[in-house]
């Protein structure tokens, strides 16, 4: 058997190498040199190697590699599949039986089982069979081809050698083939892309291996060019690249031209050329067939150039990202700033930078080959200063307050305001109209640079209605006709005025002190100038009924003086309790004579006209003169009076 005999290109192909990687998955491990423990000789291990690029089930594929299925024959389990599916190079199936296949779906699997189940359908013998669907039960419908022994020549494959397998596929007959040790061993009739896969094309590819009660260490050796044919590559003038095959390397191979080439009898010998050369490979596959293919070295002079033109560094975007491209991957590169300091670049060769100025790029092959670029980065954060300014708070007369945005004209406005708080937009978009109290915000970007400023103000809200207390409730009286409404209160600095339904008022002119003279409700309305907010209070004035004037109170002077000065000028009577009382109020039925001393009668009134000591506008002399005064008195329970008699006038000159 052939051991390990494949060959990869390596690190020094500069372009469009199809070398590629493999993905491990669960318990597999790297053995070096592209070989791989999928499973260690542990129970229930659970591996898996994916390839990192995905196959075109579209175009055909010839795969060929080596399996080692382990030493352990009469208690070795449980085998390895080769799967095509579409979860990705993270996939990982179940232990066991089931091969670490169990659990894809879709999904295509060649199957190498070394462990007889019985219950699914399994043979005494170590085969392969063309699965799919996650299931190597060869009883299902999921079971495509097989099985079939898989060494033509001895039931056990457990022996701890190197097992060439080749699978094809064939788009175009929807074929599948499997050959294992150079033996034809299956084939399978499927339309993959339709049958299997519901239409998808692209699939991962890989192996799959599974311990249970029973293992062994199964291994897998690949080539990072498994699927390439014709390769090609790119180097610069004076650049060398390491040119490779999945071949053979006990076999013939021959390298033409072989000029530029450091051994045309070997897999990966060095190419030098001098210009674009196409080198023809003639070798023996791992089964020993001639196989012929081409690699092509394209040889051109370094460029580079960075993307991006003038990029633009703003509030928005405040960083940029510089990238490059060039007909070379493998470029080693470096950036430097406009001050001459080296940036850290990302894996891929871009930076990413926060500020303005020149920025040049460095870039070589193998220390060989040179090219630079340089780009400036503009830069742009001028930002909007914005101040808010609020006309006035929200009172009583006012239910709304002018907020205004004092900012560049260009800038864009956004309003915002606190939980709680409205505004109304105006034709202007730099003032709104804030319907509440609280905190209004606005934005202010610059449109250019996307640069924001804010500022916020608070409008106020002031409703606090002034106190007022209109009085205590009184009573007037016939006694008490008038009244001062005792008890007001409120602050006499604010506007106030009295009003009233069914009442009467006198005098207002102080209205902490309002004379009023009927029973009614009298209202008292105080506004506060700030705020223009206002409190009303009333107080109820009562009729006292219930009061009356004693008769005996009821007096009549004795002595009058007539001159005019207002004391004791007239003949009057008075409450003696209350000399200030106008008794004449309470006075109806009036009968007053006056008579002098010779029995005539001098005056005479049947109303409260009083006499002055006169008679019809003629003064009267100094002297004794005689009355007879009679009046109904109507303040509370109507009594009557009556009285004559003397009444001394002095008139003094």
């Amino acid at each position: 058997m052939i051991k390990h005999l494949l060959f990869s290109l390596g690190a020094l192909m500069c372009f469009n190498s199809f070398s590629q990687e493999y993905v491990l998955a669960g318990d597999a491990l790297s053995l070096g040199s592209d070989c791989y423990l999928v499973t260690a000789a542990v129970n229930d291990q659970n591996g898996a190697v994916w390839y990192e690029d995905q196959l075109d089930l579209t175009q055909p594929f010839d795969l060929q590699f080596e399996m080692n299925f382990g030493a352990n024959d009469e208690n070795g389990a449980d085998g390895m599949v080769f799967v095509l599916q579409t979860v990705g190079t993270n996939a990982l199936g179940i232990v066991g039986g089931g091969i670490g296949f169990e659990g894809f779906s879709p999904s295509l699997g060649v199957e190498f089982d070394t462990w007889a189940n019985n219950d699914q359908g399994d043979p005494f013998y170590d085969h392969i069979s063309v699965v799919s669907n996650g299931s190597v039960n060869h009883n299902l419908g999921t079971n495509i081809s097989g099985p079939v022994q898989a060494d033509p020549f001895d039931i056990n494959i457990e022996d701890s050698q190197y097992h060439v397998v080749q699978i094809t596929w064939d788009p175009e007959t929807t074929i599948v083939t499997v050959y294992f040790d150079c033996f034809l061993r299956l084939t399978a009739s499927v339309d993959m892309v339709n049958e299997i896969f519901g239409g998808e094309n692209m699939v991962y590819w890989g192996f799959t291996g599974a311990t249970g009660g029973s293992n062994n260490n199964q291994r897998v050796c690949l080539s990072p060019d498994i699927i390439s044919t014709d390769l090609e590559a790119t180097i610069c003038q004076g650049a060398s690249i390491e040119l490779g095959v999945n071949a053979n390397a006990l076999g013939d191979i021959s390298w033409t031209p072989n000029e530029t080439l450091s051994d045309s009898t070997i897999v990966n010998p060095i190419a030098s050329p001098l210009e674009t050369t196409t080198y023809i490979v003639e070798y023996e596959d791992l089964c020993g067939d001639p196989l012929t293919s081409s690699y092509t070295v394209n040889v051109e002079t370094v460029e580079v150039a960075i993307n991006e033109e003038s990029p633009i560094i703003t509030c928005e975007t405040p960083d940029q990202l510089l990238t490059y491209n060039s007909a070379f991957e493998d470029l080693d590169v470096q950036w430097i700033n406009g001050n001459g300091n080296a940036i850290s670049n990302e894996p891929d060769g871009s930076i990413s930078v926060n500020e303005g100025g020149w920025y040049i790029l460095n870039a070589s092959v193998q220390d060989v080959c040179f090219a630079s670029d340089s780009v400036l980065v503009l830069e742009d954060i001028q930002e909007f200063p914005v101040t808010l300014t609020a006309d006035g708070i929200i009172n009583c007369a006012t239910n709304n307050a002018s907020v205004t945005a004092n900012v560049d004209n260009n800038a864009e406005i956004v309003w915002s305001a606190s939980p709680g708080a409205s505004f109304s937009e105006t034709a202007d978009p730099f003032v709104i109209q804030a319907n509440s109290s609280g905190t209004y915000i606005v934005e202010a970007t610059n449109p250019n640079s996307g640069c924001v400023t804010t500022d916020e103000v608070t409008v106020a809200l002031d409703l606090e209605a002034p106190f007022v207390e209109a009085g205590t409730t009184d009573s007037l009286s016939c006694q008490n006709p008038l009244l001062v409404i005792p008890g007001v209160f409120f602050n006499t600095e604010f506007d106030s005025f009295w009003s009233t339904t069914d009442g009467n008022l006198l005098d207002t002119s102080d209205p902490v002190l309002p004379t009023v003279s009927s029973p009614g409700v009298y209202y008292l309305t105080v506004i506060d100038p700030n705020n223009f907010c206002s409190s009303i209070d009333s107080v109820e004035i009562k009729l006292d009924g219930n009061t009356g004037i004693d008769i005996i109170d009821v007096q009549i002077p004795n002595i009058i003086t007539a001159n005019n000065d207002n004391l004791n000028d007239e003949l009057k009577p008075y409450l003696l309790s209350d000399i200030g009382f106008e008794l004449k109020d309470v006075m109806q039925n009036v009968d007053i004579q006056v008579y002098n001393r010779w029995g005539n009668l001098v005056y005479e009134a049947s109303d409260a006209s009083y006499w002055k000591g006169e008679s019809d506008g003629v003064e009267l002399e100094s002297g004794t003169y005689f009355y007879k005064m009679s009046f109904d008195i109507v303040c509370g329970e109507q009594t009557k009076f009556d009285r004559n008699g003397m009444i001394q006038l002095i008139r003094e000159k």
